[in-house]
């Protein structure tokens, strides 16, 4: 697809109607890239294929999904994949299903749905319960492995571990935290807050913080979140931020060549007191904990404050000192992952297979380069009904609302420029969707990663050649699947 075709329609959702700018750059140097490789053919079918259900009108059988899906979690905890993921198939087509589901005979005509599955929907019908349910929540072992997992750096593996050696209870970890790694320590640390779900409105405030970090740092470096928000949710577990450069290519990957952008961007955030803890830090990929700052008020419509950012404006950005546009320098890293403390003391040239914006305002989305325009186009999404559960205001002493936001996880994944729409595709989710798209691609004779898009060559046994896309839409074509957009992923 090229993106300077005006004439070519392309169903998107309101988050990436003005993303013209990241998708000029990244599609200038894929194009090019590709041009190298003018013999890579593929045929598209672009029709919808009735193994991926999605539902559009909401879910007509919310009882029998809740049962199933809390069913499926206790065979995940129970180290037993294939029935998890049996369920989880399960429950996508009973959600997709457009009217209210009257008999388990009835669900067994479902993709996904077999006879023992449509058993047990036909006793939930009957009885409003499933007993196989009510036994497993009784169980303590599996209840205490439930627990235990919630914990970050904790699967269900090591839960089980804890458990067989008494640990039953988060109250029972808190016991042993200094036998805990330091994922696990500060995961157990934050768990009550960051539990709680990551409304909109949040999110949106910690993405313009990102920004005014990453302009400082880079101003090409590409970004978006990704996850359930851009899935048009009205909240998140944690926030997800995919970042890309034009000079960071696959073979800087393949090479473990590493580009400084996560390492900046969280010097930066730490300074600011935005990020306030580690659970993991690489150069490919961050999670940590971050908090808003005191001053930062949310609104209860779900909407960012305009005076949130009153001191912040295009004019001092623009009289910033830049810094060099190639400070992402390059070291190599060992075969631990970790870096050399020696840098070959060399940066990075202009990539000439890069074609430059014409203008600074190209090289990021137009929604990320104002916050004015940021602040006053809202996302046209339903609202979501106000809740105490995933506020991110407590009260005070007095009773009264107090701007004292609570902590969050967050995470960075640098992708390669090459890569970039593979990995948008794959970060936006949901995982049942991914999953369902891998195995099309699979059926039809290709690989597909958040890397990249692979044709499987009988002769040589092995993938050809990544087939290059300027977008999401091409990835699907490929594959002779249907576009969804992302608000239509949700499975």
């Amino acid at each position: 697809m090229n993106f300077k075709n005006k004439n070519k329609k392309r169903e998107r959702e309101s988050d990436d109607e003005d993303s013209s700018g990241d998708e000029k750059i990244v599609t200038n140097f894929i194009n090019k890239k590709q041009n190298k490789n003018e013999t890579t053919t593929t045929t598209t079918t672009n029709t919808p294929l009735s193994t991926l259900a999605i539902s559009t009108g909401g879910n007509k059988n919310q009882k029998l999904t809740d049962i199933l899906t809390e069913l499926s979690i206790f065979e995940k905890n129970k180290g037993l994949q294939h029935k998890y993921s049996a369920y989880r198939k399960a429950v996508q087509s009973i959600r997709a299903h457009p009217k209210e589901i009257t008999s388990g005979i009835e669900a067994q005509k479902l993709d996904g749905v077999g006879k023992k599955i449509a058993k047990k929907i036909q006793e939930i019908i009957d009885t409003g319960e499933l007993k196989k349910l009510n036994n497993q929540q009784k169980d303590e072992t599996l209840t205490s492995i439930g627990e235990i997992s919630k914990i970050s750096g904790i699967g269900p593996k090591a839960a089980q571990k804890f458990f067989d050696e008494g640990i039953k209870s988060i109250k029972d970890l808190e016991k042993i935290k200094d036998r805990l790694t330091h994922h696990q320590q500060i995961g157990l640390k934050y768990f009550h807050e960051i539990e709680q779900k990551v409304p909109r409105n949040e999110i949106e405030e910690f993405e313009e913080l990102v920004r005014q970090a990453l302009l400082k740092i880079d101003k090409k470096i590409i970004y978006e979140t990704c996850g359930s928000y851009r899935r048009g949710l009205p909240s998140s577990g944690d926030v997800d931020i995919l970042l890309s450069h034009p000079n960071y290519s696959l073979k800087m990957k393949d090479k473990k060549e590493t580009f400084h952008i996560i390492e900046k961007l969280v010097d930066s955030l730490k300074k600011s007191g935005i990020i306030i803890d580690d659970l993991s830090f690489g150069p490919l990929k961050y999670m940590g904990v971050c908090k808003l700052p005191s001053h930062i008020k949310l609104d209860d419509n779900n909407g960012c404050k305009k005076e949130n950012y009153a001191n912040y404006s295009d004019k001092e950005e623009e009289e910033e000192e830049e810094e060099d546009e190639d400070d992402c320098s390059t070291k190599k890293e060992n075969n631990e992952g970790k870096e050399d403390e020696t840098s070959d003391g060399e940066e990075f040239e202009e990539d000439s297979d890069a074609t430059e914006p014409e203008d600074e305002s190209k090289r990021l989305p137009p929604k990320k380069i104002l916050k004015k325009k940021k602040v006053e186009k809202k996302q046209e999404i339903k609202k979501p009904k106000k809740t105490t559960t995933s506020t991110s205001i407590n009260k005070g002493d007095n009773g009264k609302k107090s701007n004292q936001h609570i902590t969050r996880r967050i995470d960075f994944k640098l992708i390669p420029i090459e890569s970039y729409y593979f990995g948008l595709l794959h970060n936006t989710g949901s995982d049942e969707f991914n999953r369902q798209m891998r195995g099309i691609a699979l059926a039809k004779g290709y690989t597909l990663s958040e890397y990249g898009i692979n044709k499987f060559s009988k002769e040589t046994g092995k993938d050809d050649q990544t087939i290059p896309v300027n977008s999401e839409e091409e990835i699907f074509k490929i594959i002779g699947m249907k576009y969804y957009p992302p608000q239509e992923r949700n499975l």
